[in-house]
């Protein structure tokens, strides 16, 4: 303890350690301030790709202050170069804990290999546990962090004395849990956090209210997003984001950051932001947001996602509980009279709105409507009986599995 501005790492391959197999990658202590963590292999064997696991953490942050992870210096999103670090193959990529504050975490490859390629950590990419504070989990542009491929949340916060972390822009995707998870209480992952009424409960980043996305239609240069029921006349800065998926849980991830817009709310906790476009956002891709506090940064779960609307009116949240791709064509196959509607999942003799959430409903393995004399979806059912074919029920696209894919296409379809 005591060691302050010490750099492990450079910014060139020769000066890159490979740092693998341990318990902990790199462990920063208390006292130990200012340090410069950059261009390392942390957790992969020296290909930057394949797992050799530190089996706690890749980077420790045990209490440490303004330590530097990462930082903006010859970073790019196509390959992890100068000072990123590729912190993958770990069981947690970096945890910071026990008076971890000021610490800086940016323009790193947090899951994926020095390439992109999906390679992960075992549990979260980032876990910020007790007393974290003030920590900045973000960068612009290249030196944004990327958090993908990981077994748990992209970023996990917990703990009451965890206050003001920010996660501005980054581009998290493609994790198994959430992309931000801000834990209520206990110390593991809890899924997503409801909205309370002027954002009174407390909790690890005080449990701030996350936005919602209100309208993102292609033919518009706008986004608009709204904070309900939040703290009364303070001002917030939402971060607006595209993706190709959905979270299954339904609310989003952030891929693509777009920009973002600040505005305070009123009395009543409520207000609107507004983010101007430079060109208008394709039809099916999935828009999202969080909010962070003006003041004390302090970072919210993301949004509910909301996929792109074709047309003029006020687009429709995607249903809690569903994983979300970017919609196909409907299908042009139709079955024979004897079989009813192609889609037709509730075998009402109509193919409507209903057969799309019983259909999601299945495949995100929510108890649906029952159906009468209509078979359970995903069995075997000859939808086409002058073909021979045996297609499974719901599988609108035909191409073999029962997907949320399946019920969009059906969605655009009715």
């Amino acid at each position: 303890a005591g060691g302050t501005a010490n750099r492990i790492g450079g910014v060139t391959p020769a000066e890159r350690n490979i740092i693998s197999g341990n318990g902990f990658g790199v462990q920063i202590p208390t006292m130990t301030d200012g340090n410069f963590i950059t261009g390392n292999f942390i957790g992969t064997q020296p290909d930057g790709v394949t797992p050799l696991r530190n089996t706690t953490a890749g980077v420790f942050l045990f209490g440490g202050g303004f330590t530097t992870v990462g930082g903006s210096t010859g970073v790019s999103t196509g390959s992890c170069t100068g000072v990123c670090n590729v912190i993958s193959g770990n069981r947690v990529g970096i945890i910071t804990t026990e008076g971890a504050t000021g610490n800086l975490i940016q323009g790193n490859f947090i899951g994926p290999g020095v390439n992109g390629e999906p390679v992960g950590n075992v549990d979260a990419g980032i876990r910020m546990g007790t007393k974290s504070t003030a920590n900045d989990v973000s960068g612009s542009g290249d030196a944004r962090n990327i958090i993908a491929y990981n077994d748990g949340p992209g970023v996990v916060i917990l703990g009451d004395t965890s206050i003001g972390n920010f996660l501005g822009f980054n581009s998290i995707h493609s994790n198994e849990g959430l992309g931000i998870d801000i834990v209520r209480s206990g110390t593991v992952p809890d899924g997503p956090n409801e909205n309370d009424d002027l954002d009174l409960d407390q909790g690890a980043n005080g449990l701030q209210n996350h936005p919602v996305v209100t309208q993102a239609l292609s033919t518009n240069v706008q986004l608009t997003a709204e904070l309900q029921n939040g703290e009364p006349e303070r001002e917030f800065t939402a971060f607006f984001f595209s993706n190709t998926a959905c979270d299954p849980s339904g609310l989003g991830e952030g891929e693509t950051p777009l920009g973002a817009a600040s505005a305070t709310t009123d009395s009543d906790g409520n207000t609107t932001f507004e983010l101007d476009l430079p060109a208008p956002l394709a039809a099916g891709t999935i828009e999202t947001a969080t909010v962070a506090t003006f003041t004390e940064e302090s970072s919210s779960e993301f949004s509910p996602c909301l996929v792109v609307d074709a047309t003029n009116a006020t687009p429709t949240p995607v249903p809690t509980g569903t994983t979300t791709a970017t919609p196909t064509a409907a299908p042009t196959a139709t079955p024979d009279a004897t079989s009813g509607h192609w889609g037709d999942i509730l075998c009402d003799g109509e193919v409507g709105v209903e057969d799309v959430t019983a259909g999601l409903s299945s495949v995100a393995e929510v108890p649906g409507p029952d159906a009468v004399d209509c078979p359970e979806i995903g069995n075997t059912f000859n939808v086409q009986p002058s073909s021979g074919s045996n297609e499974k029920w719901g599988d609108t696209d035909c191409d073999g599995t029962i997907e949320a894919e399946d019920f969009l296409s059906l969605l655009l379809f009715v």
